[in-house]
């Protein structure tokens, strides 16, 4: 209930504007006193500083789903990669272990550079699946922020709409 009133009066307390409120008749914020100011001044830092607040813990706890989701598939990759280490150095050492002459160590020293090249790719694999996994959760990040920026943009707007409708 905005009555308005000359420069003399609160529209929105209705009390008489004191001597000291006088620079309040003729600026952007006529016709209001200090106190009224006030209270929709901290009205308006409370409803941004809630929109902001939300805004960060959707932010926050999608961001901590992503990095759980993250970490768990890294945790598979590593646990399948530690998997296949293990049974290649062990393939290994029970082909060492069957050297028993020249011929067979002859046999057992050519297929070493087989097995080192056969390593060599599954971690070459491996790491570019892990790179993979770091650009995918890079962009998904980037995408939750720039959502979140625009979400920002408008509890600001908002705010700046409701600042000019009660001024």
């Amino acid at each position: 209930m905005n009555v308005i009133h000359t420069a003399e009066y609160c529209n929105n307390c209705n009390k008489k504007l004191k001597n000291r409120d006088d620079k309040y008749k003729h600026s952007h914020h006529r016709g209001y006193c200090r106190t009224c100011l006030r209270k929709e001044f901290f009205s308006l830092l409370d409803s941004f500083e809630d929109g902001i607040s939300k805004i960060l813990k959707k932010i926050s706890h999608k961001l901590t789903s992503e990095e759980v989701q993250n970490i768990e598939r890294m945790i598979e990759l590593q646990m399948g990669s530690a998997k296949i280490y293990a049974e290649a150095l062990l393939n290994n050492a029970r082909e060492a272990l069957e050297v028993k002459d020249a011929q067979s160590a002859r046999s057992y020293f050519e297929k070493q550079p087989e097995v080192v090249r056969g390593i060599v790719q599954r971690m070459t694999k491996d790491s570019g699946e892990i790179m993979e996994l770091g650009r995918a959760y890079a962009d998904e990040a980037q995408t939750l922020f720039t959502k979140s920026a625009t979400d920002l943009g408008a509890v600001v707007q908002d705010d700046i709409k409701a600042a000019n409708k009660g001024a």
